[in-house]
């Protein structure tokens, strides 16, 4: 599993590494920061190759997830923002800064099902589109216009994006402004399933869909030999012969001991 981190949006401190395990996090003079597990904390942070949660103690509230207040517990993904007592902090995924730009691809066909698209949808999780679901059978706009499928706030740096289905993948293609995907800027891309998308005027919109396809590995060709071969009969059925055989015989022998015994 890549390396998750929490990172101050304000750029002040370096970034939390959070590796596989527990992390406690409490308010230090400095400000949020790892505490020692006898001291008092403010947050949890629990990390396996499930993912990441997110859990609080009793009577805590004040933590927000996408602008969304948490209770008790909740499950974070690359490109969450939270917001403990007055602090910004977004997850990033380790290693993703240098990770090289994807061309765009060049136009292709819609897919050969129109139906496949409507797998695919962008939800808005934050912000005033919040609940909003746009299923992607057609290229769909995110702008600074309100004639956009999702409009964003004129008051923010101009912003056009669009998304298209090419095949089974979604693409971004950034026009305009900026977008951040997990947390990082992009342009142009291919995104799959779970990928948040967040814009400056604070929308944030996650894409749901199937999982990247896996192809299955290919069988060996010795077990393509014996496709044709009949399957081999159950050991249970080897035996039945050897059973009627010895009843037959048994039965002769008792046949002869009752016509010539009496004699």
């Amino acid at each position: 599993m890549d390396e998750l981190r929490l990172r101050f949006t304000d750029g002040e401190r370096p970034d939390l590494a959070l590796p596989a395990g527990v992390h406690r996090l409490g308010v230090r003079p400095h400000g949020l920061d790892r505490v020692d597990p006898e001291d008092a904390w403010r947050l949890q942070l629990s990390v396996d190759r499930r993912g990441i949660w997110l859990a609080l103690p009793d009577a805590a509230p004040g933590v927000h997830v996408n602008g969304r207040p948490v209770c008790r517990l909740a499950f974070l993904r690359a490109g969450d923002l939270l917001h403990v007592d007055g602090s910004a902090l977004l997850l990033v995924r380790a290693g993703e800064e240098d990770a090289p730009l994807v061309p765009p691809p060049a136009p292709a066909a819609p897919p050969a099902d129109p139906a496949s698209g409507l797998r695919h949808v962008l939800r808005g999780i934050g912000g005033r589109h919040h609940g909003l679901a746009l299923s992607l059978e057609r290229p769909r706009r995110l702008a600074s216009d309100p004639d956009a499928d999702a409009p964003l706030a004129r008051d923010a740096a101009p912003v056009r994006a669009r998304l298209a289905l090419h095949g089974d993948r979604v693409w971004l293609h950034v026009e305009t402004g900026r977008v951040w995907r997990n947390g990082l800027p992009v342009q142009s891309m291919p995104l799959q399933a779970g990928d948040q998308l967040a814009f400056a005027d604070g929308q944030r919109f996650v894409l749901e869909g199937p999982p990247p396809h896996h192809p299955l590995p290919a069988r060996p060709a010795a077990a393509h030999a014996d496709l044709d071969a009949p399957p081999p009969a159950p050991a249970g059925w080897r035996r039945v012969p050897w059973l009627l055989v010895s009843a037959a015989l048994l039965a002769a022998l008792l046949a002869a001991l009752l016509l010539f015994g009496s004699r």
